[in-house]
């Protein structure tokens, strides 16, 4: 009976001891984890926030008051002038 109880012991003192091994791989896989997703995060904070900067100079760039001004710096009018290059009566006008 004394030789089952040290067998026994061992056994569980093994077990235990295999346990206690594995809590502290897993331990550190999460430690490991929860830095990286903290990391991850402030990323996504930050390309959240540059998204917000970049929709912001979106609208501002494409307002329409913003379009008017860049037209008429360009020469751009409201009521353009027509010029007519030539005289000559155009090819469907020909009659034989």
């Amino acid at each position: 009976m004394k030789d089952n109880s040290k067998r026994f012991f061992s056994i569980l003192l093994i077990t235990v001891i295999f346990l206690l091994i594995i809590q502290i791989i897993l331990s550190n896989r999460l430690t490991v984890d929860g830095r990286k997703l903290i990391k991850v995060q402030a990323e996504i904070e930050t390309i959240e926030g540059e998204n917000n900067n970049l929709k912001n100079e979106i609208v501002s760039i494409g307002s329409l008051a913003k379009l008017t001004e860049q037209a008429e710096a360009m020469g751009f009018t409201k009521e353009p002038t027509i010029i007519n290059l030539s005289n000559k009566i155009p090819v469907a006008a020909y009659s034989r």
